[in-house]
């Protein structure tokens, strides 16, 4: 089982999960079409790691838990999440810390909120998906950026022009994809997993709009049953994967994304710098089955 974490970064880790996170077998790779995973993206974006927290809910979706492993400076500072239809919604408010239950199982997930430890919110605006890793904003956050909803695609396809693009960008062939969200009605955000090179692997998630894409990249090294995640058979998993928000800060695409696994789920907050997407925060919530 060879994972790769940030382990700085690490926002839902509990003493069930010693072994945060490891996502993408990153072995050596010298492809230069390829971005690395590695803490050295983190400097540059940093600044907004302190007003975004990821956590999870109670299974009616209006109670938000954020492990205490991630402290919270201010607590009071989040006032935003996301609905369960994708929508930004206020009324976010802080209730109190929570030690952890004598039932407590090491699992981030809604039938364990009783008993988990944590920062405790009431969401009083909607309520948010329960199976979907729960996303805190502050105020100062949002004054700072522009929401841009999504929109579902069903059935679409990406264009012969566009993964001719995508191909050329990443110099290999396109294994199979999918279209993940449409974003106000002209951008799209895609997923696309590449044939190997010699055991290399690369999957890329895309921001594509007038003609170009911004990549984040998801290389690793085959292995039969566990090459970007654990058991995963060699594949990445493209319908486990899923974008639960998007913003324009000054010109500048954010994403939030989803992505399950056999044992948790990892949420990442990306930031566009220099043509490509960087972690600005990454999250994890452990999830194996009991």
């Amino acid at each position: 089982m060879r994972r790769i974490a940030i382990p700085t970064l690490v926002l839902l880790y509990t003493a069930c999960n010693p072994s945060a996170k490891k996502e993408g077998n990153t072995a050596q790779q010298n492809d230069s079409n390829i971005t690395q995973v590695t803490p050295t993206q983190v400097p540059a974006a940093s600044g907004d790691t302190g007003t975004l927290a990821f956590g999870f809910s109670n299974e009616k979706g209006n109670m938000i838990a954020v492990s205490m492993e991630d402290t919270l400076k201010d607590a009071t500072i989040f006032t935003y999440t996301i609905s369960a239809k994708g929508e930004l919604i206020p009324g976010i408010k802080f209730l109190k810390r929570k030690q952890e239950g004598k039932d407590e199982n090491g699992r981030q997930m809604a039938h364990n909120f009783n008993n988990a430890d944590g920062y405790i919110f009431a969401s009083t605006g909607g309520n948010i998906d329960a199976d979907e890793t729960a996303v805190l904003l502050s105020k100062d956050f949002m004054t700072k950026r522009k929401f841009l909803p999504l929109k579902g695609i069903a059935g679409d396809s990406v264009p012969v022009t566009i993964k001719a693009m995508v191909e050329k960008d990443k110099q290999r062939s396109i294994k199979r994809y999918k279209l993940l969200s449409r974003v106000d009605g002209k951008s799209n955000i895609a997923l696309f997993e590449f044939e190997g090179k010699e055991g290399s692997m690369l999957a890329a998630l895309a921001f594509i709009s007038d003609g170009k894409a911004i990549y984040y990249d998801y290389p690793a090294q085959y292995d039969d049953m566990s090459t970007w995640s654990v058991d995963d058979g060699g594949e990445f998993g493209l319908d486990y994967y899923k974008i639960l928000a998007a913003f324009d800060n000054n010109g500048h695409i954010e994403l939030v994304t989803d992505w399950y696994d056999t044992e948790g789920a990892n949420a990442y907050f990306l930031r566009e710098e220099d043509g490509k997407f960087k972690v600005v925060k990454q999250g994890y919530r452990y999830m194996a089955p009991l």
